[in-house]
């Protein structure tokens, strides 16, 4: 018999993706498009729920998976509109911790960033520039859920560099955008997910001035496949990841 670990493991990287999610972005030709380029990727394709299931049969599923896997909590994204079937969903459990997934461009965004923290208890938010098509240091954009977030004690988890979506744009892409924000937001927590997902360099270099900038190491990290030269994770430096003080000038 394996034996348990003697620390909890806490997951701070997963997808809610409910059949809502499907019915809401990924129909028709769309499916199909991400399916094509998950096969492209040699990666398979998520499975679709069935109509009947519902936010708290998928929170069910997930909490037995982590029952069987020994994970005492999991954070995860909203992938769909239905705010209060997802966040009933996470306070179902004490085990799941819930991050609303941003767009700044939705209307009424601020109000339901509001509700969702003050009624449903949710615990960070998660953004995605370049799927949604901004820059993190527009201030008329990405400036008042900084503000939000800084209120509300919020982290924030950005998904720059490569994307699974069909429809990424690398206009939006590079870590460095979090620079300003970061100077100009001290109190909030930006975290970048997946090393960066390919701009690993430029991950690092926003450590560089920023006390407030953390690297999530969860990935597939298909991306180390695009870089030019050959790195996998025992080549990341992680000492450099996880440092948080001051790097001196050689100059």
């Amino acid at each position: 018999m394996d034996e348990q670990p003697n620390f909890e493991i806490i997951d701070s990287h997963a997808h809610f993706v409910s059949r809502a999610f499907f019915e809401e972005r990924l129909q028709g030709a769309a499916l199909e498009k991400l399916k094509t380029r998950f096969t492209n990727l040699n990666r398979p394709a998520w499975d679709i729920p069935a109509e009947d299931e519902t936010h708290q049969d998928l929170a069910n599923k997930w909490l037995a998976e982590m029952t069987k896997y020994g994970i005492a909590k999991m954070v995860f994204y909203s992938m769909d509109s239905h705010l209060a079937e997802f966040g009933n969903a996470m306070k179902s459990s004490d085990q799941l911790i819930g991050y609303l997934y941003v767009n700044p461009h939705k209307e009424g965004i601020i109000d339901e960033i509001k509700q969702a923290v003050e009624v449903y208890g949710i615990k960070g938010l998660k953004l995605n520039p370049t799927l949604h098509y901004y820059h993190t240091y527009d201030e008329t954009i990405a400036y008042p859920i900084f503000e939000l977030a800084e209120k509300y004690k919020l982290p924030i988890v950005i998904h720059f560099g490569l994307s699974i979506g069909a429809d990424a744009d690398a206009r939006y892409m590079n870590p460095i955008d979090i620079s300003a924000p970061a100077k100009d937001f001290p109190d909030c927590k930006f975290i970048l997910a997946h090393f960066g997902t390919g701009l690993f360099r430029e991950a690092l270099f926003t450590l560089y001035h920023a006390q407030n900038i953390y690297l999530d190491t969860s990935s597939s990290n298909v991306w180390t496949n695009y870089l030019p030269y050959d790195i996998d994770l025992s080549a990341v430096p992680i000492s450099k990841v996880f440092l948080k003080t001051p790097v001196k000038s050689m100059s």
